[in-house]
């Protein structure tokens, strides 16, 4: 008994599929033969590795530039001019230059032709799959369709059926959950079984039911048929998995074709999925209201510490030097003070990614920082108190900052987003994060900032009424990339487009924010604000452009309200702890502070936001990086030059420490 397992274009070249790793596993221990086909592999290196990434990791998903680039694989009727895509869909990425959505400059021209070469390979490379699975004689074949692998995957079920009539084919994924897998039903009837949420129990009984039918067909003789080719419902509701009852997923098959193929490995690092939880423990109390990320299940449930432990130090020692990408979309708390501690004493090295809620403490972070995780997704989104309201994100744009100070204080790169265009939003609170975003400049910037979108399963789309949206539709790319109309293609279609109730132009309001992000991107290579401890004395380096002076020492009361306001205060009730005649004083350097930028107000809150010096400080940008690594090694303040002085190390000689970074950046 064989079962064939696939992943189509444009899955993530740079990751294995967990879903497929997992379902190899649940095979294997109902003893049937498997194979693994990671074709989003071979893909990329037909059209270029490099190209192919761009799609699928770069390019917004809701562009659909890769389901775009198989649609010529369904039926010609409602298929739309290539050119009419190109015009409506793809050039308008590249309009502000920028901004480019590709982290490096582009010839828009040369792009779009390497689009359109790919599109004219994509329906013969979808039959040669479709001709490699065949070959083998599965009796199933698994399909796993995420992001932006819809159509590829749709049309190799389709080619399968057509070379292979006998074999059963199923699909799940995200892109197969509640009515969007009704819709491919309905719409691909070639495809037998289609799996709606998590998919182990069901594909385990789908397992266990080929293999009876297929004993008792057996039994009946060689002229028997083995029976209805749908086995019974067209979609099936999956139930919830025991956690700790699955299996390790297995990824050598990736590994293999990886290596096979030769692609090259200098632009991505290899991030194995690794799954400790499922579903939202936030969300389940006050769901984001962007956030479809759940679908039906935002249940939470997470796996015990010592299965976690487990399976995480096999994934290391299985695959070395690789990167764990925690597929959560948040982290358990009670692993703060279980599986992550543990983790810090393992004979492992460890570099890993964990999707977190912002409003963990600094000395959260430093546990997470010890067990080996570097980079974080805090799901921030917005500077402004009222907008994070709106988007019930449950905390303050106070807390959003510290956690940035935090993360630089601990060396753990946080990945966070802008988002805009909320029902209901202020423009003002616009110009106020506009006005903020300078001082900010030395933590790292946004990944990117944009308009937020309306996604199936979020309260936004089903709760569009209440929250102020209205006449939603599918994202307009829907209209390219699948050839299908009305109630099927919008039953299909997972991101939306839809009208808010904003006041006024919300790109007129946000242009500012917009450009703000831009100089912060640029700045941050030679950014720094970070505090030096001096004993009696605390020691401010600035290089933002923002900067009033660029060295400041702070001594007596003002190095005591610069230590106090570390920490996020309330300035009314802050103010309040000091003696009567003291508060107009305190006020006075409160406000000092504030037109130097090195303290912060936000509402009624209080922060300051330089980075302690400290071993775990490593700033990403080289000039920034050189500049901090002169100040631990040999700086010291000169207070009559009122500066930093290099004193240490051949041919130094009194430059200042700014001069001594910029010597260095420009060093090989």
């Amino acid at each position: 008994m064989r079962v064939a397992l696939v992943s189509m274009p444009f899955g993530m070249i740079f990751s294995p599929s967990i879903a497929l790793g997992l379902l190899k596993q649940l095979a294997l221990l109902r003893q049937w033969d498997v194979s693994v086909h990671y074709f989003n592999l071979k893909f990329a290196k037909l059209i270029g590795d490099r190209f192919y990434n761009d799609i699928a990791s770069r390019l917004p998903t809701h562009s659909l530039v890769g389901e775009w680039v198989f649609s010529d694989c369904f039926p010609d009727s409602g298929r739309r001019p290539d050119q009419e895509f190109i015009e409506a869909i793809v050039r308008p990425l590249f309009q502000d230059s920028a901004r480019t959505i590709l982290n490096r400059p582009v010839d828009v021209g040369e792009f779009i032709a390497q689009l359109l070469s790919a599109k004219s390979l994509a329906a013969g490379f979808v039959k040669d799959c479709a001709r490699a699975i065949t070959a083998e004689k599965p009796e199933l074949v698994g399909i796993t369709s995420v992001f932006q692998q819809h159509a590829a995957s749709i049309a190799l079920a389709r080619e399968i059926r057509a070379l292979s009539p006998s074999s059963f084919i199923v699909m799940g994924g995200a892109n197969c959950e509640g009515v969007m897998g009704q819709a491919l039903s309905e719409i691909a009837p070639w495809i037998d079984r289609v799996v709606s949420g998590e998919g182990e129990r069901a594909f385990d009984q789908i397992l266990s039911d080929r293999k009876d039918n297929m004993e008792k067909t057996a039994r009946r003789g060689a002229g028997a048929k083995l029976g209805a080719r749908r086995d019974g419902a067209a979609v099936s509701l999956s139930s919830r998995a025991e956690l700790d009852a699955l299996p390790i997923p297995e990824y050598s098959d990736y590994f293999r074709q990886l290596e096979a193929l030769e692609l090259d490995r200098s632009f991505f690092r290899v991030e194995l999925p690794f799954e400790t939880a499922r579903g939202c423990w936030w969300g389940e109390k006050h769901h984001c209201t962007f956030c479809g990320l759940n679908g039906e299940g935002m249940a939470y449930r997470s796996k015990s510490p010592d299965r976690a432990y487990v399976e995480l130090i096999d994934l290391i020692r299985t695959h070395p030097g690789c990167r764990i990408a925690v597929t959560d979309n948040i982290l358990d708390m009670k692993y703060l003070k279980t599986l992550l501690p543990r983790l810090t004493t393992a004979d492992i090295r460890m570099e890993a990614f964990w999707e977190v809620k912002s409003n963990l403490a600094r000395e959260h972070l430093q546990i997470i920082r010890s067990a080996g995780v570097t980079h974080v997704q805090p799901g921030i989104e917005s500077l402004s108190d009222s907008i994070l309201e709106l988007m019930r994100k449950g905390v303050r744009a106070i807390q959003n900052v510290q956690l940035l100070v935090d993360c630089a204080a601990t060396g753990i790169t946080p990945g966070w987003n802008i988002l805009w265009g909320f029902p209901g939003e202020a423009a003002e609170e616009y110009r106020k994060t506009a006005e903020l975003l300078p001082s900010l400049f030395h933590l790292q910037p946004p990944v990117g900032a944009g308009p937020v979108g309306i996604h199936r399963f979020s309260p936004m789309f089903q709760q569009s009424a209440q929250l102020g949206v209205g006449h939603k539709l599918p994202a307009p790319a829907y209209r390219y990339a699948f050839p299908f109309a009305g109630d099927r293609l919008e039953d299909l279609a997972y991101f939306f487009d839809g009208e808010y109730a904003c006041s006024g132009d919300v790109a007129g309001y946000t242009m500012e924010v917009r450009d703000r992000v831009d100089c912060w991107k640029k700045e941050h290579e030679s950014s720094v604000l970070v505090s030096v401890d001096k004993g009696t004395s605390v020691l401010i380096i600035d290089t933002r452009s923002c900067r009033r002076q660029p060295v400041t020492l702070l001594s007596g009361l003002d190095r005591q309200i610069f230590d106090d306001l570390s920490r996020a205060r309330k300035r009314d009730a802050y103010i309040s702890t000091f003696t009567a005649e003291l508060r107009e004083d305190v006020e006075n350097r409160i406000d000092a502070m504030l037109a130097r930028r090195i303290l912060v107000e936000i509402g009624a809150w209080l922060l300051v936001v330089a980075v302690p010096l400290s071993a775990a400080y490593q700033p990403t940008g080289n000039a920034a990086a050189a500049l901090v690594q002169a100040i631990r090694e040999t700086a010291v303040f000169d207070p009559d030059r009122g500066e930093m002085i290099i004193v240490a190390g051949p041919g130094r000689g009194g430059e200042t420490a700014a001069d001594h970074a910029n010597t260095k950046a420009a060093s090989p």
